[in-house]
């Protein structure tokens, strides 16, 4: 059974198209920080070891896999309509204290 995470921030990358936009996604599982590349995740999410989703407007919405024309792989939510607005509206990583 995957281990499901709530994904509460998107680092992304600047200028890229949204398919290479998501470079890693984070939050808090029990008390502790977690982060993934976007990479990861879909892995992750292929092989059922991890369930991601998002809230927004106090509606959850899970990530899926979302597989381009050219065959590249992304996460958006069914909600998207493959456009990743939803994930991408998650705001960037916490700046941690050095």
């Amino acid at each position: 059974m995957a281990i499901l995470l709530k994904v509460e921030w998107v680092e992304q990358a600047d200028g890229a198209d949204f398919r290479r936009r998501v470079v890693f996604i984070g939050g808090k599982w029990v008390g502790s920080n977690w982060r993934h590349t976007a990479e990861n995740a879909v892995q992750y999410i292929e092989a059922k070891a991890f369930a991601y989703y998002i809230q927004t407007n106090g509606h959850p919405m899970n990530l899926i896999v979302v597989t381009q024309p050219d065959g590249s792989q992304g996460l958006g939510t069914r909600e998207d309509a493959g456009l990743g607005q939803h994930l991408l509206a998650l705001p960037e990583p916490p700046l941690v204290a050095a």
